[in-house]
Parts: C-alpha cells; sequence; structure tokens
C-alpha cells in the first residue's frame, strides 16, 4: 500500500438479522406443520407463553392422519395374522387405540385418578353402578393415569356375584302379604281382633 493507494472503514449493521431469523424460522415451522418449540426448542414470546396449545393441536393432527391412513390397513393387517396364527377371525369385542403423544405429569394423573375413583365410588353408594362396574370404570382410566391398571379380569368377574346394590334392596314395595288383612262391613272398616296376648299386656 503506497500513496495512490486509498483506505476506506466501511460500518456494517447487523440489525434487524435476529427478525429475519426468526421469519425463516416461522416460515419453515410453517410448511413442515411442526411448531417451533418442537422443531428448534423454541419457546414461543410472549406472557405465559408455553407453547401447550401449539404442542396439542400438533398432536391431535397426528392422530388425526393415525386415524385416517393408518387404522383401516393396520385392521386388514392384524385380521390377516389372526386368520394364519389362531386359525380364527378377531372377536367383535377386539379394539386398539394409538398410543397418546401427550404426556401429563403425575400430579396432573392422580388428580385425574382422584376424581374418577371419587365419581365410581359415589355411583356405587347411591346404587347407580354395581361393584363390576366400578371395577371396568377403574380400569378403564388407567389408560390415562397409570393407576388402577393391576385390576384382573378375575377380580371383576367375581364382583359379578355380589349382592345388588342397596337402592335395589331397599326401594323394594311390600307386597299385599305384608299387609294385615281387613274387611269391611257396612261401610266401616273392620279391625281383626286383638289376640289374648295383647288383651293382657
Amino acid at each position: 500500500m503506497d500513496s495512490k493507494d486509498e483506505f476506506a472503514t466501511h460500518q456494517y449493521s447487523f440489525a434487524g438479522l435476529d427478525n429475519i431469523l426468526i421469519q425463516f424460522g416461522q416460515q419453515l415451522s410453517g410448511a413442515l406443520g411442526i411448531p417451533l418449540v418442537k422443531l428448534f426448542g423454541q419457546s414461543p414470546a410472549g406472557f405465559n407463553a408455553t407453547g401447550e396449545s401449539d404442542l396439542s393441536n400438533y398432536y391431535d393432527g397426528i392422530n388425526q392422519s393415525q386415524e385416517g391412513r393408518l387404522r383401516t390397513p393396520l385392521n386388514i393387517l392384524l385380521e390377516v395374522i389372526s386368520m394364519s396364527k389362531l386359525g380364527k377371525p378377531l372377536p367383535s369385542s377386539f379394539k386398539f387405540d394409538f398410543a397418546s403423544l401427550w404426556q401429563i405429569d403425575d400430579e396432573t394423573k392422580a388428580n385425574v385418578a382422584d376424581k374418577v375413583s371419587t365419581a365410581v365410588s359415589r355411583a356405587v353408594e347411591d346404587g347407580l353402578i354395581s361393584r363390576q362396574t366400578a371395577l371396568k370404570e377403574l380400569r378403564q382410566s388407567s389408560e390415562v393415569t397409570n393407576i388402577f391398571s393391576h385390576i384382573t379380569d378375575e377380580e371383576i368377574d367375581q364382583a359379578e356375584d355380589d349382592p345388588p346394590p342397596p337402592s335395589e334392596m331397599t326401594n323394594e314395595k311390600p307386597t299385599d302379604t305384608d299387609q294385615p288383612p281387613s274387611s269391611e262391613e257396612g261401610g266401616d272398616t273392620v279391625q281383626p281382633a286383638a289376640s289374648k296376648d295383647s288383651v293382657l299386656h
């Protein structure tokens, strides 16, 4: 470099580059149908923003795709396997569900299990359902809470031999044989004569 050369410095500004990257990520997220929190691990900006609604919509979309595109082929495949391995079609009560992508924390599971058990217990006490139905409901709720999952079929079958709920026993109306006989003579009701023992007492 000599006296004939010129040297100049220029200032470069990177202002707004972060917004360009954010917008690029949002466009990519929208095109893929995957929320930012799942694609880049980036929580949404804003007060009390957790991204749970975005994840919920994302998981619901996956579940809809599973139901629409996978259930029918899997049903056919399971029918073929059953005929091939067992020599008979699947029972009418057979069903399967896709695993839930949404995972709830232990505290929420405990709260749900407590509410379900309270509602089922109250229904049994009120005579609305039998103990067998209550056990089935509790085991059904274990798919969400992972509680009561060890209720066996034998326990449910044994509950079928339980006596009927209290309400069914207490609501029985007295029969005519329980009422004392009476007759009418001349329009007046004639009560049965008092026994000898009742007169003495």
